[in-house]
């Protein structure tokens, strides 16, 4: 996930009413780069069983062209998996699946995201922040502040 996304990732207790209004946005659009990365790993996948089904038909119509003195399925299955388009195809799934993941993990990140900020929300409702009777005033003040420079 990229450096920038982990921080827009933090909840900002004291503007919860904020955060709550913005959270449906950020995980529409999380949902919707989850999507076209899905989109991309299919085209992917069809393009490279594409290249895979041109390459063994060939080999099979033309065993010359890819050193086969014999149409085995072994040799053909071998002409095929060291043939530059299906090795290219290759790579292209897996950096597609890639991509993917990584989308997933942000997707789950903003949904776990909206989790925690239901109970931040809970938190302020039921008075935690304000009936916290450990620390002085002073001390909470402090730490309100370092938060707040945190979260900037």
């Amino acid at each position: 996930m990229p450096k920038n996304e982990e921080s827009n990732l933090n909840i900002d207790i004291y503007s919860l009413d904020k955060e709550c209004a913005e959270q449906p946005q950020k995980m529409a659009d999380a949902g919707m780069v989850y999507a076209r990365a899905q989109y991309v790993y299919l085209g992917a996948k069809l393009n490279r069983d594409e290249r895979i089904a041109l390459v063994s038909t060939d080999a099979r119509q033309n065993p010359q062209r890819y050193g086969l003195e014999k149409i085995t399925d072994k040799s053909v299955s071998g002409a095929v998996t060291i043939n530059d388009d299906v090795m290219k195809a290759e790579k292209d799934v897996i950096n597609a699946n890639l991509l993917m993941e990584q989308a997933k993990a942000s997707r789950d990140a903003w949904m776990q995201r909206s989790s925690l900020l239901k109970c931040e929300v809970d938190l302020w409702l039921s008075n935690y922040y304000a009936n916290s009777s450990n620390q002085k005033s002073s001390d909470k003040d402090k730490k309100i502040k370092e938060r707040k420079k945190a979260i900037q």
